[in-house]
């Protein structure tokens, strides 16, 4: 799409001075634009930009820009917004004379007796509890970061007195984790914190191979159940399938067309993919 912007102003005196503009945004988050300005005593300045935004509140963006007229200016800006900090760099040409600047800033906050080290801290924020490590977190639908080793995440910038929805990234979640909400939403007050919790469960689980008293793997598509209740999934390829329950000693029952058995399986409390696959005999 083009977008085209005119407009012409009556000076006191009889003089006139017009503008004259073309944008075109591309590819998403880019935007490059055309612009003339004739002023009084025919008088005029010739700019053009290209500017890229970032993808949400982390991300890369950047500006360049030249303008010629009764005098030579080009200029850049380039800004990086990470979890930890934002760092700007910008340069400009006027008239044969540069000039660079360069920034770094960072933040640290405090809720609750816990410090975190983030972005600058402007306005409301929240810390946010996953429930599980590396898990990206949203903010009305913009990316606002990854969870730490602990599953936390500080969240700057937040609106105060309204709600701001946050959201888990559903696929970031390890498969033995279950939650019960993956979306909620805060009300902070101004200049301060709140805490928000997602519902995760770390589901302590198991892969087996479940075999029958001949040796022979049970069939795939066996439908299970265990403890009386029906798993989701059925049993695959090898006689393989993966156990989840609380920790202790649980009766899986298979059943398929031409038969059935059961045997026990043991849930430890930190079972999960690091721990090998039991291999299981069905009578």
């Amino acid at each position: 799409d083009w977008y085209l912007n005119a407009g012409i102003t009556h000076i006191a005196g009889g003089d006139t001075a017009g503008t004259l503009g073309l944008t075109h945004p591309f590819g998403g988050d880019k935007t490059v634009t055309a612009q003339e300005d004739q002023g009084p005593g025919s008088r005029s300045l010739h700019r053009l930009a290209l500017q890229r935004d970032p993808p949400s509140a982390l991300g890369l963006g950047y500006r360049v820009a030249a303008e010629r007229g009764s005098s030579s200016r080009t200029t850049g800006n380039l800004r990086w917004t990470g979890q930890k900090g934002t760092a700007t760099l910008d340069a400009e040409d006027l008239n044969g004379s540069d000039s660079y600047r360069v920034g770094v800033s960072s933040g640290l906050a405090l809720l609750g007796g816990d410090v975190f080290w983030t972005r600058p801290v402007t306005g409301s924020f929240a810390v946010v509890d996953s429930g599980a490590p590396g898990v990206r977190i949203y903010q009305d639908n913009h990316l606002a970061g990854a969870a730490d080793e602990d599953g936390l995440l500080l969240i700057p910038g937040l609106r105060p007195f309204e709600q701001n929805n946050l959201r888990l990234e559903d696929a970031d979640l390890p498969l033995r984790y279950a939650a019960q909400s993956l979306s909620t939403t805060v009300t902070p007050p101004v200049d301060s914190g709140v805490r928000a919790q997602f519902a995760v469960q770390d589901v302590p689980a198991v892969s087996v191979y479940v075999k029958q008293a001949n040796g022979q793997p049970v069939p795939v598509g066996s439908m299970a159940e265990l403890d009386g209740e029906p798993l989701d999934l059925p049993v695959g390829y090898g006689g393989q399938m993966l156990v989840e329950a609380k920790p202790g000693r649980h009766r899986l029952a298979l059943r398929w067309s031409e038969g059935h058995c059961a045997t026990l399986v043991v849930i430890v409390p930190d079972a999960g993919a690091d721990l090998p696959p039991q291999m299981l005999e069905c009578r």
